[in-house]
């Protein structure tokens, strides 16, 4: 099992570095692999999403999609962090909004929903 674990984990850096296939995707991919042939237990395979980080984070991803797609996230971003002229003008007006919530939520989440924004808005 450890020669299949190994191939399975090479395997998917060659996948992550060679294709444009979403992390997530080659990630499930890899643990499903392992799970469907024993390598992995039940618990080790599904043990993370039990997490209540990984929980809120998920959860997150779903609030900023439906904030953008009623484009309440668009006019905050906007209105917020505006235009800025300079890479370090970006900077400083991301600086305040990020951490007014970091120090309410975990940073994870932050950063999830940060990049959600610039995601959906670059």
């Amino acid at each position: 099992m450890a020669w299949l674990t190994i191939a399975v984990i090479i395997t998917m850096f060659v996948i992550l570095f060679k294709t444009s296939l979403p992390p997530d995707v080659v990630f499930l991919s890899a643990i499903t692999i392992l799970f469907i042939t024993g390598a992995v237990d039940e618990k080790s395979a599904l043990g993370g999403f039990s997490s209540a980080s990984v929980v809120t984070v998920a959860a997150m991803f779903i609030v900023v999609g439906g904030l953008y797609q009623t484009g309440v996230l668009k006019w905050v971003v906007n209105h917020v962090l505006g235009r800025p002229k300079s890479y370090a003008m970006a900077i400083i007006r991301l600086l305040f909004p990020a951490a007014l919530l970091s120090s309410v939520v975990t940073d994870s989440v932050v950063t999830a929903l940060f990049y959600q924004s610039c995601e959906n808005l670059g």
